[in-house]
């Protein structure tokens, strides 16, 4: 049993999980020798550890609220309807059935240059 020093610093959480869920953490607690109590704790200090950069977790409300109005201010610049006439002007342009075949001979081409390397034997 810990002492009561060491116990100051932990506290109990109870936790819900599936059975399915409950057998997973028992075979990775006995694959890493430790209890099943450790291994949750191991795995929720983990998820913490890899989240993104750009997790909402690693800014501050007033450095989120910045980003997103940067965010709404670039958006508020576009003009949505213009972009739907440029964009239908040059779809309308575009020869798809060429585009496609050009893009098959490069996949090809692509394949023929893997085929010219050559691998030195000893």
């Amino acid at each position: 049993m810990m002492d009561s020093e060491n116990n100051s610093h932990v506290i109990t959480v109870k936790l819900r999980v599936s059975p399915e869920l409950k057998q997973k953490i028992a075979i990775s607690a006995k694959a890493y020798n430790r209890s099943m109590n450790a291994d949750m704790v191991a795995r929720l200090e983990q998820s913490f550890d890899n989240e993104s950069e750009y997790s909402p977790l690693r800014f501050s409300d007033e450095e989120l609220a910045e980003k997103l109005n940067r965010i709404e201010k670039i958006f508020s610049n576009i003009d949505v309807d213009k972009f739907e006439e440029d964009y239908s002007k040059f779809s309308n342009t575009v020869d798809w059935e060429k585009a496609k075949k050009l893009e098959e001979k490069r996949k090809i081409k692509r394949l023929d240059d893997v085929d010219d390397i050559s691998v030195d034997k000893d």
